[in-house]
């Protein structure tokens, strides 16, 4: 616990967890896989979530392992495609 006596547990949601312990919280992350691997997804992270990244001082390693999105394409359930983003 810390001085203030405040505490979270948090299930899910890094971002979450550490925005607390920042703000002084003693924080417990909790997460049910216990271990952190690659599953084959991908995570568009837009500049909004970039910005708030850059409040918690993990931007740049974010943007350090991503990549840029620079087609993104949007299908619609018959596969063709009604809007094209650059």
């Amino acid at each position: 616990m810390n001085a203030s006596g405040n505490k979270a547990m948090i299930i899910g949601g890094l971002s979450a967890a550490l925005a607390r312990q920042r703000a002084g919280l003693d924080v417990t992350e909790v997460e049910r896989t216990s271990e952190v691997r690659e599953v084959g997804a991908g995570l568009a992270v837009w500049a909004n979530a970039i910005k708030a990244f850059r409040q918690l001082a993990v931007a740049d390693t974010i943007v350090a392992i991503g990549t840029e999105i620079r087609d993104y394409p949007f299908r619609s359930w018959r596969g063709d495609t009604p809007i094209q983003v650059f």
